[in-house]
């Protein structure tokens, strides 16, 4: 059985993880964290900016960090949120 905390996190993934635009049933879901670019001197305002539009639609999260991690061939985001008064951490890779 998921408890709320477990539906709210994997439902921030999913919308983390699509590019927006790409699901079939809602041209809205997803993020457009592909926008990101590794040269960008205020890529931590950007991310943390585009993790907070992605996860707008999970009203109960708000997002507290997000730390860009740029590698020669992607972008890692370690993203920090917080919901029902806990803490969970998530990674994408961009």
């Amino acid at each position: 059985l998921v408890n709320a905390i477990e539906e709210t996190i994997q439902r921030c993934k999913i919308l983390l993880n699509i590019r927006q635009g790409c699901f079939v049933y809602n041209k809205l879901l997803g993020c457009n964290l592909h926008q990101l670019n590794k040269a960008d001197e205020n890529i931590q305002g950007n991310a943390l900016l585009l993790v907070k539009e992605a996860l707008m639609p999970v009203v109960q999260v708000s997002v507290c960090s997000v730390e860009p991690i740029v590698s020669e061939d992607d972008i890692t985001l370690k993203i920090k949120i917080k919901a029902y008064n806990q803490y969970a951490d998530l990674e994408v890779t961009v």
